[in-house]
């Protein structure tokens, strides 16, 4: 899915409310760029489901910020 729609869904289910949002299929940390979205929108709970292959210290460090 294209960063820009995953951002307008993000954006539009927040304006209504949603808050909870769960972020799964293949590995998420293959798109590094969705740690922006997360950035962005800061009042939402992004909970990511992952095998965790990808996982470093940059990323972990990242995910604590």
């Amino acid at each position: 899915m294209p960063l820009e729609v995953i951002e307008s869904l993000v954006s539009s289910a927040a304006e209504c409310g949603v808050f909870l949002f769960v972020i799964t299929g293949g590995e998420p940390f293959m798109r590094p760029e969705l740690m922006d979205i997360y950035r962005k929108n800061h009042s939402g709970l992004f909970l990511v489901i992952t095998n965790g292959t990808l996982m470093d210290e940059y990323i972990a460090r990242d995910i604590a910020k």
